[in-house]
């Protein structure tokens, strides 16, 4: 956004508005493409009918997320990890000091349980990355 005062070169001004008419359908898959390629409305419909004349890029669909809510997403799946190691590694104390009789069908449930936390927190990751 331009400092305050200052004003777009002119040939950078938008102010010719096109009347375009839609079906109710029509516009909200223009409206769903524009949120999936993360721009507004307008820009959306200037950058498509742009590069249908070979003026412009068309626009790209956004598969991933921001930094941010990457960096959010696998910060909590970083949390639950740890918390449930924790919870092993007290159960684990526990019955080597022989404070909690622990059963073997129990440590295999444990085990197992942590093996299905690692295999989806490496499916999501995997997902986040892709």
């Amino acid at each position: 956004m331009p400092a305050k005062g200052t004003s777009k070169p002119a040939d950078m001004r938008r102010a010719r508005r096109p009347k375009v008419a839609f079906s109710d359908d029509e516009l909200a898959r223009v409206k769903d493409a524009a949120k999936a390629s993360r721009r507004t409305l307008s820009r959306f419909m200037r950058e498509s009918v742009l590069a249908a004349t070979g003026e412009g890029v068309k626009p790209k669909m956004m598969k991933g997320r921001n930094s941010q809510d990457l960096l959010h997403a696998l910060h909590v799946l970083a949390v639950q990890v740890r918390k449930h190691g924790t919870n092993v590694n007290q159960l684990a104390h526990q019955a080597n000091a022989g404070m909690v009789p622990v059963t073997r069908r129990e440590i295999e449930y444990v085990l197992n349980m942590e093996q299905v936390l690692l295999s989806k927190a490496t499916a999501a990751v995997e997902s986040l990355l892709a």
